[in-house]
């Protein structure tokens, strides 16, 4: 073994160190190394819990989510159902005032024709009233025959429509 390089007692010496630094690190170190790998697995597994619990956990609040985003949507939808039939029931409520108010406008309207139109027939009777008894008043100051008679009533109308229309 010389010839290789290697020195028997130095080899020995070698050996019984590594057994004594072994029998040492053994009796000193070697629960507190376990001890560390057992607490770092158990760190790894409770972190891989953690881990997963957290997946679940944003998993859930994913389903939370989507659910309260469905549950605002119907409700959207619900209030702009609701608004929309508002607008169609106001809309229908303000037509029905305004065809009321439209009837009675009419209403007035022709009440207050009717009134003129008597008003007129009114005063045309009196008119034809103050002519009769102004012709009357002709007719008698005047004897006449019937076609002076005629013509002194159509003298007479003209005149009056003249002065009507002025």
């Amino acid at each position: 073994m010389e010839g290789l390089g290697i020195q028997p007692w130095n080899l020995v010496g070698q050996i019984v160190n590594f057994l004594i630094l072994f029998a040492v690190l053994y009796f000193l170190l070697w629960d507190r190394i376990l001890d560390m790998l057992k607490e770092r697995r158990q760190r790894i597994a409770k972190s891989m819990e953690d881990a997963e619990e957290a997946r679940r956990q944003a998993e859930q609040a994913e389903k939370e989510r989507e659910r309260i985003v469905a549950e605002a949507r119907e409700e959207a939808k619900g209030i702009v159902s609701r608004a929309e039939q508002q607008t169609e029931e106001i809309r229908e409520e303000r037509l029905a005032e305004a065809r009321e108010e439209i009837h009675r406008m009419r209403e007035r309207a022709e009440e207050e024709v009717e009134r003129e139109r008597r008003q007129t027939l009114s005063d045309l009777q009196d008119q034809i009233a103050t002519l009769s008894i102004r012709a009357a008043e002709r007719v008698i100051r005047q004897e006449l025959d019937e076609k002076g008679h005629r013509r002194l009533i159509q003298e007479f109308l003209s005149k009056e429509l003249e002065n009507g229309s002025r």
